[in-house]
C-alpha cells in the first residue's frame, strides 16, 4: 500500500482504506481487531492518514521482514527480473508493494494463527463502495474488479 520511497500511498489501496472506518466498531463487537500495516515509516503514514481523514490502526512495518513474509513487499531485484513467489506462484510481481488481507485467529492456547488470506486483486469483495459499484448502470463497462484513476479519491497534500 505505501512503500518507503513513495510520497503517497497506492491510489487503489487509499480507496480500499476509504472503507475501513466506518466497519472497525461493527468488527470490534464481534470480538475482531483490524489493524492495517504498510512498509512505509510511520511517519510518512501518520502524514498521509491526516490529510485521508482516517482513524483506523495503521502501523508501520519499516525495517521488519513483515511486508516480505507477506508477500506484499518486493525487492528491487525482484522487479528487474520479473520473478518473485506471489499468489503462489512464481512471477512477475509488477511493482515494489501489492495489498493483502490476513486475518489470524488467537485460541484458547493462545497461539495465533492465520485463518484467511487474500492478495492480489481477491480484496475487492470486501470494499462496500466497489460493490456497490458493481451494480451501477455503467458496472459493464470496466472490469469488476477495478476502478479508474479518475474515481479514485486522494485529496491535494
Amino acid at each position: 500500500m505505501f512503500h518507503p520511497s513513495w510520497e503517497a500511498g497506492c491510489p487503489h489501496c487509499s480507496f480500499w482504506a476509504d472503507n475501513f472506518n466506518g466497519v472497525i466498531v461493527h468488527l470490534n463487537h464481534r470480538d475482531v481487531t483490524m489493524i492495517a500495516a504498510s512498509h512505509a515509516p510511520y511517519a510518512k503514514l501518520a502524514a498521509y492518514e491526516k490529510r485521508m481523514g482516517w482513524n483506523f490502526k495503521w502501523v508501520s512495518s519499516f525495517g521488519t521482514d513483515f511486508n516480505f513474509d507477506y508477500q506484499a513487499s518486493f525487492t528491487p531485484e525482484q522487479l528487474a527480473d520479473k520473478k518473485a513467489f506471489y499468489n503462489y506462484t512464481i512471477q512477475d510481481p509488477h511493482d515494489l508493494e501489492h495489498a493483502g488481507v490476513s486475518v489470524f485467529y488467537k485460541d484458547a492456547k493462545d497461539r495465533v494463527l492465520r485463518r484467511f488470506r487474500t492478495i492480489s486483486r481477491v480484496q475487492g469483495e470486501v470494499i462496500r463502495a466497489q460493490n456497490d459499484g458493481r451494480v451501477s448502470p455503467t458496472a459493464g463497462s470496466q472490469p469488476a474488479d477495478c476502478l479508474p484513476p479518475e474515481q479514485l479519491r486522494r485529496p491535494p497534500p
